[in-house]
């Protein structure tokens, strides 16, 4: 069994710690609301014991009202996730204290394993530039790849360095079609079968592409998070 990637950070002092740290280092938060702006929250202080307050820059857009945000960053060593709702005070952007913060593990891929009920298909159209139509099954997925298993193994196999053209279906919107290089595989035991894993990393020089990736990336990411705290 694959260990959890997530660890939540349940001391306040601790959480309060991190969020110092964020203020402190001036890091960038990356955030996507609930009602799919995606935006960067640049953090400057902290009001007592109630607010995490910033200023704000959209990616593809701002939060227009009060709505549940969930934002990662980085603070040396540990990335983490949080989510909570935002509120809005003018040109700046206020986070309660109390956000539920979570932990990825520092050995743990960046990539976040996708729910067995989270509606995401990723189908394969072109192979070196061959025409072809493969189903796969996401195992887990960044804004920068994914690892996929071919759902029918006896239809193809893949090479290192085979050049795809794919098609990302995501829960809601149209299709995001673009490229991926085969980076790895790895044949895996699962039970009494064998499976293939491909890693690929998506080749992409559109920033509107990009923004897709990155946004369904948290989506992915909160779907997780909202599992956890159950």
């Amino acid at each position: 069994m694959e260990k959890d990637p997530f660890e939540k950070v349940r001391s306040l002092v601790e959480r309060r710690k991190i969020l110092e740290s964020l203020v402190k280092a001036k890091v960038q938060v990356i955030c996507k609301g609930a009602d799919d702006s995606l935006f960067y929250f640049n953090p400057t202080s902290i009001i007592g014991d109630s607010a995490l307050i910033g200023s704000s820059k959209a990616i593809t857009g701002l939060p227009k009202k009060s709505v549940e945000v969930i934002g990662n960053f980085t603070v040396e060593p540990d990335r983490y996730f949080f989510r909570c709702p935002v509120k809005i005070q003018g040109d700046l952007l206020q986070f309660p204290l109390n956000m539920v913060i979570f932990r990825l593990q520092r050995r743990a891929s960046l990539r976040v394993r996708v729910p067995h009920n989270f509606p995401l298909a990723i189908n394969i159209y072109q192979i070196n530039g061959t025409s072809k139509i493969v189903t796969t099954k996401v195992i887990d997925l960044s804004a920068g790849g994914v690892r996929f298993k071919i759902t029918d193994p006896k239809d193809i196999k893949l090479n290192l360095e085979d050049k795809l053209s794919i098609a990302v279906h995501p829960s809601s919107g149209r299709a995001l079609e673009l490229g991926a290089v085969v980076r790895h595989a790895l044949q895996m035991q699962v039970g009494i079968n064998k499976e293939i894993h491909y890693g690929c990393e998506f080749v992409t020089s559109s920033t509107v592409t990009k923004n897709r990736l990155l946004a369904l990336s948290l989506e992915l990411q909160q779907k997780i998070i909202k599992g956890l705290e159950r």
